[in-house]
């Protein structure tokens, strides 16, 4: 079954390059924008039906933990119900919801931005993950 996943997948997002982790062996939709700043689709959770054409939130953290260790956080920015409870992350998830079908107000932008800067500047080697849905 989790052939025929991954075949639907990448059917659904061609015709983009989906990222295959060597590590895991598992292939993500996701994008490097620089060394430590991440780019994905937003991920599913507890949805059989999702799963098909949805990216699994435990392969994301599969793949950051097993490439990053403990250095990665999540920030997402899906304005709905997120799906999955903070402690499935390990808490390291910040929210910024975008309103649906809308562009993000400039305070929402700002705040997870000025987060990002903050870790960034104190030297702590993090990885960041942003999606939406």
């Amino acid at each position: 079954m989790k052939m025929i996943k991954t075949l639907s997948r990448l059917i659904i997002s061609s015709p983009k390059k989906c990222y295959y982790d060597s590590l895991t062996g598992l292939i993500y939709d996701l994008s490097f924008i620089l060394p430590n700043l991440i780019v994905c689709s937003g991920p599913v959770t507890n949805s059989y039906f999702n799963s098909f054409f949805r990216y699994e939130l435990n392969d994301l953290i599969k793949i950051l933990s097993f490439n990053f260790g403990n250095q990665w956080h999540l920030f997402n920015f899906k304005g709905e119900d997120p799906g999955y409870l903070d402690s499935e992350v390990f808490g390291k998830v910040s929210h910024y919801p975008f309103p649906d079908h809308y562009p993000p107000t400039l305070k929402i932008l700002k705040l997870a931005v000025l987060e990002i800067h903050k870790v960034i500047k104190s030297g702590r080697r993090c990885y960041f993950t942003l999606f939406e849905w």
